[in-house]
């Protein structure tokens, strides 16, 4: 089941953060993997321009994923958009990809 994140997800939230493999902490923008990172996102609601959905297992009510949607439009989105009025259907990504990412950088 999703649902919005709210402020009592803190706990849940943390122990799905302190969960997540290398692999995943390697591609992720999180300030930390725990409590206090839970706490922060918690904190941020309403702050920004964010919608983060948590994904809870039923019926345990397990959190097993976060959503994070961002309505901004980013320099990613105006490159696709570019690259569609060109009449492209592959760009190359030289923005938002992190250096560590080997497979999102095998493009470039």
């Amino acid at each position: 089941m999703r649902r919005p994140l709210v402020h009592a997800d803190a706990r849940g939230l943390g122990e799905y953060l302190a969960e997540l493999s290398p692999e995943s902490r390697r591609s992720s923008t999180f300030d930390g993997y725990g409590l206090g990172a839970a706490r922060e996102l918690g904190d941020a609601i309403g702050r920004y321009d964010k919608l983060r959905l948590v994904l809870e297992e039923v019926p345990s009510t397990r959190i097993v994923g976060l959503l994070e949607f961002s309505p901004a439009l980013t320099a990613g989105d105006v490159a696709r958009e570019t690259a569609r009025l060109l009449g492209r259907t592959r760009i190359i990504l030289w923005g938002d990809v992190m250096a560590a990412s080997t497979r999102a950088r095998r493009w470039l």
